[in-house]
């Protein structure tokens, strides 16, 4: 190595030395890049895993005031509207849970209750013609 140091000229070192400090440069950036793409990766995934357990919990809390006011309404008989109301919130939030958006959630109606979701509303809607003290007897 240093028989073919002496030998070359010394602008051609200089050169020699600048290219394999250029190359050691953008191989340290593009490892670099590669890190912060793969941490920026898995920040994208938390932030969708926290969209998705912010979803489900406006669900449960949706399924609350929906059982509430079905619950009010098969007792009293009064404030159908809210119940009614209440449905397209509850049905918004599982169409956004089977959205593509949510691929872990893509087949979230097959087990979870949501094909009895349907039937048990058509049954307080049936209610809504009986009169109030037939339901409690």
């Amino acid at each position: 190595m240093t028989s073919l140091k002496k030998r070359l000229p010394l602008s051609i070192q200089f050169l020699l030395a600048g290219f394999i400090a250029l190359l050691l440069l953008l191989y340290s950036e593009g490892r670099l890049y590669v890190e912060k793409k793969a941490a920026a990766d898995i920040t994208l995934d938390r932030v969708q895993r926290i969209r998705e357990a912010d979803y489900i919990s406006k669900l449960i809390y949706q399924f609350e005031i929906e059982r509430n006011a079905s619950y009010r309404f098969v007792l009293t008989r009064d404030s159908f509207s809210k119940v009614l109301l209440q449905w397209p919130n509850t049905n918004a939030l599982f169409q956004t849970l089977s959205s593509d958006n949510a691929p872990d959630f893509k087949n979230f109606d097959q087990y979870t209750f949501k094909k009895k979701l349907n039937s048990l509303r058509d049954e307080v809607e049936a209610v809504y013609g009986y009169p109030a003290d037939s339901v409690m007897a």
